[in-house]
């Protein structure tokens, strides 16, 4: 109660306790008035009371229904098929483990042929268009993106930081005329395998000169032995490219090939002719699977059975070997020591590694969600998902900056694996690689010239001065039109 009501109370007493005596004095005798002090209002120090609030009725809100859950955006990717149909490997895995970590993109998998010429006809026509497109190989990036195919992707690169992530010449590898238009897959490279069980009885060790490989075959052709192992003709040709770039890289030198690529000096030049006049002298010298009869007649697991039983304990090959090699071929290797790799020799005894790029990733020019397309990219070149796609496919990692022990513990692979991958990417960063012809020639060079018409050099029917003359004819023709892929600057 507040301070009001005390005083109203008080006065309220006072009148009743006068109309009182006013009554009593008018019958009877008259009496001595009497005063009467009023009751004094007791005036109590008191907090002051909470307003008084009126009544109101409550108003209760309608209950809405729960808001539509947006639908995620649908990127479309075309992928290879495997023996049943399915998507290969290479393409589910990626895109099951992104699709499950984001609710608000999904990546639909289609199964169309993604590097070849219906994708190029597809992303011409501009009309149902998968929104990340797939090369076969970096010598597809220049004309699609001269015919305004691929989407630049410089800010994107800038957003994710793809240019610190990417070993230089990769990076450098997607661009054409100064701008990123595409990211490269499976970072390969040749090198020397050694079957350690028969270096180690005859006390012989791993070359590092082309001298030192040069007295060393001929220590083990003496032996009895075949020096290298390898085979080209019976199912898989292309074996013949991996002797014919080891030895131009090696031997001339990958400067000379650079300035070759980039039309400063020509095929014909007097590196180059040497170059194949040594392979030609060491395939007739029986120092390769024991010569051309023998060479052109093993299968693909006839050469490396060679190489795993000893008959034959070097190997010229690459890192797509590296899983059958643990798990086929000296799948009895507890201790990681039944086999070795070194680069292979060169003339200067610097360790080159030659360069192979599979596919290449770009976005549709056409795509109706570019960013949600980069985002997939930038998973897709995570060191995580690199470690991933070796573990369950076996497939090559992506030129990204690579630690062994982290990628080794990631994947599961064999520590030479990792050790590999490592320094591919350690020497490569400082400029120690050479070039393959399936990398950064035109298609007539690698698949006519490196693979089919060095069997020609081999027989005798054409000289290496020959064999190079051609090559410079078809360097000549792609420059033409405008068909080689990039080169990365030294």
């Amino acid at each position: 109660m507040d301070r009001k009501w005390f005083y109203r109370l008080g006065i309220l007493r006072t009148a009743v306790l006068l109309i009182t005596m006013v009554s009593l004095a008018g019958c009877g005798t008259a009496a001595t008035p009497t005063t009467v002090a009023p009751t004094p209002v007791l005036q109590h120090p008191t907090a002051p009371a909470a307003p008084v609030q009126e009544p109101t009725t409550a108003v209760v809100a309608p209950t809405l229904p729960p808001a539509p859950t947006a639908a995620p955006v649908q990127l479309v990717m075309w992928a290879s098929t495997d023996e049943n149909g399915n998507p290969e490997c290479r393409y589910k895995v990626p895109v099951d483990a992104f699709n499950s970590k984001n609710s608000n993109i999904q990546i639909e998998l289609v199964a169309r042929d993604p590097g070849g010429e219906e994708m190029r006809t597809v992303l011409a026509g501009g009309a149902e268009v998968p929104d990340l497109a797939e090369t076969t190989s970096p010598d597809s990036v220049t004309p699609w993106s001269a015919g305004g195919l691929l989407l630049p992707l410089d800010n994107y690169a800038k957003k994710y930081g793809w240019q610190d992530r990417f070993l230089p010449w990769a990076f450098e590898l997607g661009k054409v005329k100064g701008t990123l238009y595409a990211l490269p897959n499976e970072m390969e490279t040749l090198v020397l395998f050694i079957n350690n069980t028969v270096f180690d009885e005859h006390g012989w060790k791993a070359p590092t000169t082309f001298a030192e490989f040069e007295d060393l075959a001929k220590q083990i052709k003496a032996a009895g032995l075949i020096p290298i192992a390898d085979g080209g003709d019976a199912d898989d040709r292309f074996v013949n490219s991996w002797l014919t770039g080891e030895y131009i890289n090696h031997i001339a030198g990958p400067d000379k090939v650079y300035q070759a690529l980039k039309g400063e000096i020509p095929w014909t030049d007097p590196a180059f002719v040497e170059s194949i006049q040594k392979l030609s002298d060491h395939m007739k010298a029986g120092w390769i699977q024991n010569g051309f009869n023998l060479y052109k007649t093993l299968s693909w697991d006839d050469f490396h059975q060679s190489f795993a039983t000893g008959e034959a304990p070097m190997l010229v090959d690459g890192t797509w070997l590296l899983g059958d090699l643990t798990g086929t071929y000296f799948p009895d290797d507890p201790n990681q020591d039944k086999w070795e790799w070194v680069p292979f020799p060169s003339v200067t005894g610097d360790a080159i590694y030659d360069l192979g790029i599979g596919s290449t990733l770009s976005i549709n020019t056409h795509s109706k969600h570019p960013d949600e397309a980069a985002q997939f990219l930038d998973f897709y070149y995570s060191p995580e998902t690199v470690a991933l796609l070796y573990k369950e496919c076996s497939t090559a990692p992506a030129p990204i900056h690579i630690d062994a022990s982290t990628f080794q513990s990631t994947s599961g692979v064999d520590k030479r694996t990792a050790d590999l991958y490592e320094a591919l990417g350690e020497q490569t960063a400082k400029g120690n690689y050479g070039y393959t012809c399936w990398a950064f020639m035109s298609k007539q060079m690698c698949d006519v010239t490196f693979i089919d018409d060095i069997d020609l050099v081999w027989t005798g029917k054409e000289t290496p001065a020959q064999w190079t003359a051609k090559l410079e004819e078809d360097y000549q023709a792609a420059v033409k039109d405008n068909i080689l892929p990039p080169i990365p600057t030294r």
